[in-house]
């Protein structure tokens, strides 16, 4: 059971979702509720919507699509050209991205102070989440860090960086799922959804393999069939449970 998650209704609103997106949201408020657990925190409703949020991009996507439901379609394109246009002024950059990351972050009280604390183990899980828009599509992101505790500094034990894309224009959701996960020894594991074919595939691989200064033969690519293969695979027990939890 998740502790204070919000209720079917709470979390539906004025313009109910579809049952995979309220399935999808369990996970995302299982994830949440189990990492806050570990750090020894039990968070209200609203918290545990906002954690969530923070640790899963596609549910910003969902929770902007809802609230578009009803919306007039040419208000849509409106606000669409207008992201595009403000979108064009501002610069991309590795730079400016990663002070949009911690900016966002300090700003959010909550998830400030859940990045501070450690979890039981004194491994601590930090949480970016930030938005962007770039060449007519918007970026949902949320980096996510599990920093192990050394005896003079932490480094950094895995981190993914997970972002939901879509169109501006056609407003309909998630188009597409990138998921980099960075473990130890170099190695790099990709999940994609949807699936690309192989000779995509293995442009991919040389292209992020140049980009990285990754062996090819360290660079994975697979097909994202879970909400969030990354912690499941990192060997925590509170995360590993979310498949049961759900």
């Amino acid at each position: 059971m998740i502790p204070n998650a919000p209720s079917s209704d709470t979390a539906r609103g004025d313009n109910p979702p579809e049952a995979g997106t309220v399935l999808k949201n369990r996970e995302a408020f299982t994830l949440a509720a189990s990492a806050a657990e570990g750090k020894g925190v039990e968070l209200q409703p609203k918290g545990l919507e906002a954690y969530a949020k923070a640790l899963d991009p596609e549910s910003r996507h969902d929770k902007e699509q809802g609230d578009r439901r009803g919306r007039r379609r040419k208000n849509d394109d409106d606000n669409g050209s207008e992201k595009i246009s403000s979108q064009k002024t501002a610069a991309i950059s590795a730079g400016s991205l990663e002070k949009t990351a911690l900016e966002a972050a300090e700003k959010d009280p909550l998830l400030a102070i859940l990045n501070r604390l450690p979890g039981k183990d004194g491994k601590r899980w930090i949480v970016l989440p930030f938005d962007f828009c770039d060449s007519g599509r918007e970026f949902k992101v949320s980096l996510r860090i599990l920093l192990e505790t050394g005896k003079t500094a932490s480094r950094a034990g895995c981190m993914a960086l997970d972002i939901a894309i879509r169109d501006i224009i056609k407003n309909n959701g998630t188009e597409k799922q990138r998921l980099f996960v960075f473990e130890p020894a170099n190695r790099l594991s990709v999940y994609l959804r949807p699936e690309i074919t192989p000779d995509k595939q293995a442009a991919f691989v040389r292209e992020l393999s140049a980009l990285l200064e990754i062996a090819p033969e360290r660079i994975f690519i697979k097909t994202k069939t879970e909400r969030f293969p990354f912690e499941a695979d990192c060997g925590d027990d509170l995360f590993g449970t979310i498949n049961e939890a759900v």
